[in-house]
């Protein structure tokens, strides 16, 4: 994919992502979207209805959280050179994006499921939402660092590059630059 193409996609991911936000902002208050009065303690609130709140914010809530994992997959591919761009990075990165809008779409659908039968799962001690969003996200994120360590040699810094550093380094050494200024090294 060419630079050119990149930074449309972010654009157009930005201006979804103001699309929603300005959509969830103009959303009117559900009944009891902030809590019922508790019955026996004055100052607590206990929670209201839960279907009927998520109702109204939940897919775009979904699609906003979606756009992100996708911007961020953008910035990642826009901070590789473009000639360590190939198939495998992009082959890659869909992998962990995928992996990401995976664990986004279990945190999701296992909350809507929560609300419609209202039996709590759980799964390591945490009800099943929570576990996802506690153990998912940074499982999902974990492929993102090791796609940087495993790939790093061959998407963010080659032996061509370290042999082109080398070649500056004797070149500026040789230079009648040096004698006004320390050697750096």
């Amino acid at each position: 994919m060419s630079q050119k193409h990149l930074i449309y996609l972010l654009l157009t991911l930005l201006l979804i992502m103001v699309a929603l936000l300005t959509y969830i902002a103009g959303i009117s208050e559900s009944g009891y979207s902030s809590g019922l009065v508790h019955p026996l303690v004055s100052h607590m609130r206990v929670g209201g209805d839960g279907p009927v709140r998520f109702d109204a914010i939940g897919l775009p809530a979904f699609l906003l959280q979606a756009a992100v994992l996708i911007l961020a997959l953008v910035l990642i591919v826009l901070s590789i050179s473009k000639r360590h761009r190939d198939f495998h990075l992009y082959g890659w990165l869909g992998i962990c994006g995928a992996f990401g809008l995976f664990n986004w779409y279990m945190v999701y659908s296992s909350y809507q499921v929560f609300l419609d039968t209202g039996v709590v799962q759980y799964f390591l001690g945490f009800p099943l939402p929570s576990a996802w969003m506690i153990y998912g996200t940074w499982l999902s994120g974990l492929s993102l660092v090791v796609l940087y360590i495993v790939g790093f040699n061959r998407f963010i810094y080659t032996a061509q590059d370290e042999l082109e550093y080398h070649k500056l380094i004797i070149e500026f050494k040789n230079s009648d630059a040096t004698d006004s200024i320390s050697d750096p090294l």
